[in-house]
């Protein structure tokens, strides 16, 4: 789509959806909230929309993608390949989203990866500018669990019938190997009024503006190993999506080298054997268990 389209289908579709939740403020805010794929940002910024007392205007890119002509048919017939083919558009209406909030002067939540440290900087540039507050919120996830919640999610949406979005793994591992730079170099840019720190539930694990407890915060969860209850959960999340992999045929292929590396961040199973035994396997059903307390869907849901 050219831009003509893109503006279209913003000022038809989207600007008027977006517009209703922005609400004017005397002193505008604009939170940052960024980590890896599949690492919980959906549940973080419902809790800092409540901090907020439910000002926070949310502009997330990935939920513009379903305003793409060929979303649809695409989740149907390649779901593989819808994230490449709606990222252009989904980048173009969260530019404009950002640019409706900042005109309007509401208080907005912009979620992303941070893969890309100028982006953030060069937002909250542009926000300081326009004298609105900054607030930087990362969330420190283990790569292990986000990788696992990202293979969870989509097999388990396939699985219910509904509309399974994929995302790359190697969306995932890139981030993965910029975070520790890109966090240090957000957290130390001055540009930010607030640092904070929270984990895959929700959970502040730091609050302030210190700029090396901020990092140093995330970085030892972040490179910290994982307990033996989310051990556990995860290799009966990983049974589960054996079977859904196994019944549907889906992303086999794709989702393999993912699936290695949660067997290497788990202990070093030996992924060969597993898949030698699974072949002379028949297809069976497995549902994870839920641990109290978990919503239903699983602990990894996003």
């Amino acid at each position: 789509m050219d831009e003509s389209e893109l503006e279209s289908i913003w000022m038809t579709d989207i600007l008027p959806i977006v517009g209703e939740r922005m609400i004017p403020a005397s002193h505008p805010i604009t939170v940052f909230l960024g980590g890896q794929p599949a690492a919980g940002k959906t549940r973080a910024q419902r809790r800092l929309t409540g901090i907020y007392d439910g000002l926070l205007a949310p502009i997330i890119g990935d939920d513009f993608r379903r305003y793409h002509p060929d979303y649809e048919r695409l989740l149907s017939e390649a779901p593989l390949d819808m994230p490449d083919a709606t990222a252009k558009a989904a980048g173009y209406w969260t530019g404009r989203a950002v640019a409706c909030a900042d005109e309007k002067r509401a208080s907005c939540i912009i979620e992303g990866t941070w893969r890309n440290a100028a982006t953030v900087l060069d937002e909250a540039g542009r926000a300081r500018r326009l004298n609105r507050g900054t607030h930087a919120v990362v969330l420190a996830v283990p790569p292990a669990l986000s990788r696992l919640g990202l293979l969870y999610r989509f097999y388990r949406d396939l699985d219910a019938g509904g509309q399974a979005r994929w995302t790359p793994p190697k969306a995932h591992e890139g981030t993965v190997a910029a975070l520790p730079s890109n966090v240090r170099t957000i957290a130390t840019s001055g540009l930010f009024d607030r640092l904070s720190v929270m984990d895959r539930s929700g959970a502040f694990l730091y609050d302030g503006d210190d700029p090396d407890r901020f990092e140093n915060v995330w970085s030892n969860r972040f490179l910290g190993g994982l307990d033996g209850d989310e051990t556990e959960q995860a290799e009966r999340d990983l049974d589960y999506i054996e079977s859904i992999r196994r019944e549907t045929g889906v992303g086999l292929e794709e989702s393999e080298p993912v699936i290695e590396e949660i067997y290497a961040d788990l202990g070093g199973r030996d992924f060969t054997a597993e898949l030698e035994e699974l072949d002379d396997m028949p297809p069976r059903r497995v549902q994870p268990r839920e641990p109290k307390g978990t919503p239903r869907g699983g602990r990894w849901r996003r």
